[in-house]
C-alpha cells in the first residue's frame, strides 16, 4: 500500500486496548504522513518476535489514536497481535 510517492508501507498487526475503544493496525514505518493514518513501528522487532516493540501515534483531541490514553490505569490490558491474530 502507499499513500503519496515515496509512502510505501504494510501493516505488520494491531494494537487493541478495549477500555478506551482503540483498534488500529500498526504500520511498518514511520514518518508524519504515515503517522496521520495509524500507529507506527518507531523501532524494535515485528509483534511476536523477541525484543522491545516501540510504536509511535498521535493523541489527537478528536479521540483519534492515543488520545484517550489518559483514561487508563494501572493493570489495564493492551494488546498486541500479529497479522495471523496471535497475541504478544
Amino acid at each position: 500500500m502507499y499513500i503519496s510517492e515515496g509512502n510505501n508501507f504494510t501493516v505488520i498487526g494491531l494494537i487493541e486496548i478495549k477500555k478506551i475503544n482503540i483498534n488500529y493496525p500498526i504500520i511498518s514505518s514511520y514518518n508524519n504522513d504515515l503517522l496521520k493514518i495509524a500507529p507506527c513501528r518507531f523501532y524494535g522487532p515485528m509483534p511476536n518476535e523477541v525484543g522491545n516493540l516501540c510504536i509511535a501515534g498521535h493523541n489527537y483531541n478528536s479521540y483519534k489514536f492515543f488520545s484517550r490514553l489518559k483514561d487508563l490505569s494501572i493493570g489495564d490490558i493492551i494488546s498486541i497481535f500479529d497479522l495471523s491474530r496471535k497475541k504478544s
